[in-house]
């Protein structure tokens, strides 16, 4: 596992937005200090970002710096159209037609306004449009894009969040196929984005940067890439941020890990804790069973979504020390839950994931099932591996027992 450290310092001890302060080790293999790598240099070593909040506000508009900027100066297309604009604008005077009604009271205050002044003073108000310059219009003066099959277009900017996301996309499309060489780091593509478009999005990309670098919480989008092509990140409580290769044991063949992405591997990848179960039963059930005690009794229990706990469903007690590996070795909080398992089973269980392993058996079954105090969620039912007043751990054995509870009366 690599580690990488961010340390929070800026210019004069200052952090900007989109500054970068890392260690970094030279081509001798030798440490140099820390400096800054600003988003200039960044540009300079190819990176193209695709951040939709930031860049697709002003992206189609002509503001300098734009990416509809960008693509004109490196086409070298030289705007000629702003003294034709600007005199245009200066000669048009605004609601001047009489059925409006504002030129009858702008006559008015115009009539008004000789009481107290000369005429030579102010005459003849009327409206027109003001700050004509250079840079006020190119904040204004923005692409609109058509909002269906009619002839209605909206300016850019108003149009969906997926919309823009495509806007912006086509846009440093063409800046890489400029430059060719590029670096293309894009966020989150599969935001308000279809499965379909966003593993379009994905092959178009790969395609046509000379590296992509993507982060996703997508499983369609994870799984276009390989194992040895996709790293886990993680950042500690001290802030540090870890960076975490896929190992599968080998007891996991990689066809299964295919077949098996969406529904079984990609939730726990992307989780802070993972709960193994051993069977459906139990990986549909404790989680439901969860959430109801939290409404029941919010101030004792906890759902699994507010604690960051996802479940898998492990599909088989033989196969809960491997699915545990997994994540354990990904630095997840690793828990699992089964029946009462074999000494060797068990032993290949607890070298994983240590006490967080909870069991029940038989006996146990039927102490709680015959007894007549009420339930705490905690250890004192016997499940092993509990300890009192841990809110992860209690949470877990809590809901392993509500299971029985629920099962009372079927024999």
């Amino acid at each position: 596992m690599q580690q990488i450290t961010l340390p929070c310092g800026g210019v004069n001890g200052r952090r900007r937005p989109g500054d970068f302060i890392a260690d970094h080790v030279s081509a001798s293999g030798t440490w140099r200090n820390p400096t800054l790598f600003s988003r200039r240099d960044k540009q300079v070593c190819g990176f193209l970002y695709l951040r939709s909040l930031r860049t697709g506000t002003r992206a189609l508009s002509l503001q300098r710096g734009s990416l509809l900027d960008i693509i004109l100066r490196l086409k070298e297309i030289r705007l000629r159209m702003w003294e034709t604009t600007l005199e245009s604008l200066s000669s048009y005077t605004v609601a001047s037609d009489e059925e409006l009604g504002v030129s009858g009271v702008l006559q008015s205050i115009n009539n008004a306004l000789g009481k107290y002044v000369p005429k030579e003073w102010g005459t003849q108000p009327h409206l027109k449009v003001s700050n004509l310059t250079r840079d006020h219009l190119r904040k204004v003066i923005t692409a609109f894009v058509a909002t269906g099959d009619g002839d209605h277009a909206a300016p850019f900017y108003r149009q969906g969040t997926g919309t823009i996301n495509m806007l912006v996309l086509a846009m440093l499309s063409l800046i890489a196929e400029d430059k060719q060489n590029v670096i293309f780091a894009m966020e989150e593509p599969e935001t308000a984005i279809p499965p379909y478009a966003q593993k379009r999005i994905v092959q178009e990309i790969r395609g046509l940067a000379s590296q992509a670098i993507f982060t996703s919480h997508s499983p369609y989008v994870l799984e276009e890439f390989a194992l040895s092509e996709a790293v886990v990140l993680s950042r500690g409580l001290d802030g540090v941020m870890a960076q975490s290769d896929i190992e599968l044991p080998q007891s996991v063949k990689l066809k299964r890990y295919r077949q098996e992405f969406r529904t079984r591997f990609c939730e726990g990848l992307l989780a802070r804790r993972v709960l193994i179960a051993e069977g459906v039963t139990e990986a549909t059930s404790i989680p439901v069973a969860a959430r109801r005690l939290a409404e029941v009794n919010p101030n004792d229990y906890t759902s699994f979504e507010a604690l960051g706990i996802c479940t898998i469903d492990a599909g088989g007690e033989n196969n809960i020390s491997e699915m545990a590996s997994i994540y354990s070795g990904l630095n997840k909080d690793v828990f699992a839950v089964c029946d009462k398992q074999s000494d060797g089973n068990e032993t290949k269980i607890r070298a994983v994931i240590g006490d967080k392993l909870f069991m029940h058996n038989v006996a146990v079954a039927h102490k709680f099932l015959g007894g007549s105090g009420g339930y705490a969620g905690t250890g004192e039912h016997g499940a092993e591996g509990v300890a009192e007043g841990a809110s992860v751990e209690g949470s877990a054995a809590g809901v392993c027992f509500f299971r029985f509870r629920r099962l009372r009366g079927r024999g």
